[in-house]
């Protein structure tokens, strides 16, 4: 049995008292009706009018029936209607609580996902930060080999070209020419020709102009030797860079399509223009080429020993540009200048090399790069 059931049952028995009490005669009315001298109210369950004084002040059985069966159908009323009432408010609460327990459930449900998803993101946080951690180190470890390769192949090259320009050295000293059986006697430019006129520079020009300057000082005179050879390299770029822009112009003229640079006519064609630029600048004055190294004589010297300079000077440039265009291009060997122990004096002039050919190597390189 609930509370509020029993609550209901023992109203009514108290009801039921109440109502006996006034029969036998006791003032006392419905619960909570009393009054200070013990009388009752009038109550909706009992009769509301006085007894006359013709009527007996004791009422009937009947009366007393119906008085309990009102009173108790108001009290059954009453007492239903409050039940209904608690019924619907229980219901009520019933319904929030089960709306609240499943918002409850849902956010569980929610919550856990939520977990599981932070748990996820940490998980993928984790791998992003050991895949970037693995990047930086396949990032520097490439980086390395790279710096290894590149310095290795530095070394590489560095001892190809070593090893090339010793090889063309030695090949060009031990042959002492370019290896032709004959030549063309006829021609005022092959490489007998030009060899004579290199030597009788060096043999006959310079130390007659070497004779000039004994009496100068010897640091002086160590000085201006200095500045003759620088001069004299200096000539070799300026004769170079004439002679490359020559054979570009007649590459330009004879080769417009380089597909074509392997064929057989074009390239006999193309030499023969070559030889007959060689001798074009064989033919000019020696005014031609004295005004192109003037400017390069300064005039600290007397002006009979400044000519001489500036011949000497002209006929080296004026060299340099035929030997250039031979074929093998000749070049002096500039490294012997460079090497304190080989360069004296009497070695003003560098011996002759003939740039020869090697694997791989262009037939019109560029023999300043040798």
């Amino acid at each position: 049995m609930s509370y509020h059931n029993h609550c209901v049952i023992s109203f009514l028995n108290e009801s039921l008292s109440h109502l006996q009490q006034r029969m036998t005669g006791e003032g006392i009315g419905p619960p909570g009706e009393e009054t200070e001298m013990g009388n009752t109210h009038c109550s909706p369950w009992q009769p509301t009018h006085e007894p006359t004084v013709g009527e007996s002040k004791q009422p009937s059985t009947n009366e007393v029936k119906k008085a309990q069966e009102m009173h108790l159908n108001g009290v059954e009323m009453y007492y239903r209607g409050e039940l209904q009432k608690q019924q619907l408010e229980h219901e009520k609460t019933r319904l929030e609580n089960i709306k609240l327990q499943q918002r409850m459930e849902n956010m569980g449900v929610h919550y856990r996902k939520f977990q599981e998803e932070c748990k996820d993101y940490e998980k993928i946080k984790r791998d992003y930060m050991d895949l970037q951690k693995s990047m930086k180190d396949m990032d520097a470890h490439y980086k390395e080999e790279l710096s290894k390769a590149h310095n290795e192949c530095k070394s590489l090259q560095t001892k190809y070209a070593d090893l090339k320009q010793r090889m063309a050295t030695k090949i060009c000293k031990d042959l002492e020419s370019s290896g032709v059986g004959f030549e063309d006697l006829s021609d005022p430019c092959n490489e007998s020709r030009l060899r004579e006129m290199y030597d009788s520079m060096r043999i006959k020009d310079w130390p007659k102009l070497k004779r000039r300057f004994a009496n100068m000082d010897v640091k002086e005179r160590q000085q201006l030797y200095h500045n003759i050879v620088q001069m004299l390299k200096r000539l070799f770029d300026m004769a170079n860079n004439d002679v490359q822009h020559s054979k570009e112009d007649l590459k330009k003229l004879f080769l417009p399509d380089q597909q074509q640079a392997n064929e057989g006519k074009i390239l006999q064609n193309l030499t023969a223009a070559t030889h007959s630029l060689q001798v074009a600048f064989s033919l000019r004055s020696d005014t031609y080429y004295q005004d192109i190294v003037r400017p390069l004589i300064g005039e600290g010297c007397p002006e009979e020993e400044r000519m001489m300079i500036i011949e000497l000077a002209a006929s080296f440039f004026k060299l340099m540009c035929l030997m250039l265009l031979h074929n093998p291009p000749m070049t002096p060997d500039w490294q012997e200048t460079e090497r304190p122990d080989l360069w004296t004096e009497e070695r003003m002039f560098p011996p002759i090399i003939v740039v020869i050919k090697l694997v791989n190597d262009e037939d019109w390189s560029n023999p300043g790069d040798q």
